[in-house]
């Protein structure tokens, strides 16, 4: 339990102190007057003023903001944010997003370089007899670019669209001799032994094509390169699971909220600091896409109206603005209760 809140306080706590930052970057670069900066909410711990900004820690491990002058309200000081131009206020809105997906890439490249010398590829290195590629007439030295039209990358992104296809029928297209050519492949569920954490013998079931695929050196270059296809891969998967969210595909019993998510760290500190920062990845990429999603209250809601106004040519009233911003975060705050509600269920079940 104290490794679970001590591992839960440091990764919320960066997460939230790396978008901050990037708020407070933006706007700082900008010329936006910032009155506080602050990680943690309720009563001050410490702080000090640098640069006409106030930079505290307070009591409680579950927030942070940013401050700065005409964020929600209008003023007539050279150094309000409502003042500035529409591409300065979308540098401010997006500079928190975008610093969390910056950390995610970085603690990708961490991770990325401790996979050992060689890495896997997307080449194929051996068929196996009787398998789903020999029977779809993969050859050794084929290498697959992309699946049902989505182009891959790296071996993740394999198994992200065999997911998407539900494990079913899909088409892969190869390149072979320097000539793209299209088979069409179903993955066969087998048997895989296999040792779990604590070193004993564990069999499972998985869906595999039937082929080995090729090694290569993990050299700085491919650390940087798998980082980067790694991080855009977890984009496409949170937005993937938003889609399917807003479709019906994912239930709400699905989701995880804080209560999961401090659940799912502790799992992983305990595993081992790679585990951590793979799941301190994934939580990061996450809460940059969330924060750029248009509704309210998010900061990608914020980006939407900044839009609408450069498309009008003027500003939405800031009454009618901060009333939708109002609506859109008691929603959030009612899908939070909701899924915490859950979450607690789910521990105790």
């Amino acid at each position: 339990m104290i490794v679970t809140i001590i591992a839960a306080i440091l990764v919320f706590g960066i997460l939230i102190a790396v978008h901050e930052a990037g708020h407070l970057m933006a706007a700082k670069a900008v010329g936006v007057t910032v009155h506080e900066f602050a990680i943690g909410m309720g009563p001050k711990l410490f702080s000090f003023t640098k640069g006409g900004t106030r930079y505290s820690l307070r009591l409680l491990p579950i927030g942070g903001y940013c401050s700065m002058e005409g964020e929600d309200e209008e003023s007539e000081n050279e150094g309000a944010l409502c003042n500035k131009s529409v591409g300065a206020r979308l540098l401010v809105m997006v500079g928190g997003a975008f610093m969390n997906i910056l950390l995610g890439f970085i603690l990708y490249i961490i991770l990325c370089a401790n996979t050992g010398d060689v890495v896997t590829t997307n080449t194929v290195a051996e068929v196996l007899p009787n398998s789903a590629a020999e029977e779809a007439g993969f050859l050794v030295g084929d290498e697959i670019v992309a699946i049902n039209g989505n182009r891959v990358h790296i071996p993740a992104d394999l198994q992200f669209e065999m997911m998407k296809a539900n494990y079913g029928e899909m088409e892969v297209t190869l390149k072979r001799d320097g000539k793209k050519l299209t088979k069409t492949i179903a993955p066969r569920l087998e048997t895989v032994e296999g040792i779990d954490d604590e070193g004993n013998p564990v069999t499972t079931e998985r869906y595999l094509f039937g082929y080995t695929m090729q090694q290569e050196k993990n050299t700085f270059f491919t650390i940087l390169k798998r980082a980067f296809f790694n991080c855009f891969l977890t984009v496409r998967m949170v937005l993937y699971s938003f889609i399917s969210i807003f479709r019906g595909q994912v239930a709400l019993s699905d989701m995880s909220g804080p209560v999961g998510i401090v659940n799912e760290i502790g799992k992983s500190a305990q595993a081992g600091i790679l585990s951590l920062l793979s799941l301190a990845a994934l939580i990061a990429v996450n809460l940059g896409v969330f924060n750029l999603l248009p509704f309210p209250a998010l900061d990608g809601g914020r980006v939407f109206f900044l839009l609408i106004e450069l498309i009008r040519r003027k500003p939405i009233p800031p009454e009618k603005e901060g009333f939708v911003h109002a609506i859109g975060m008691g929603l959030l705050l009612l899908l939070m209760i909701v899924v915490t509600y859950q979450d607690i269920v789910k521990l105790f079940s």
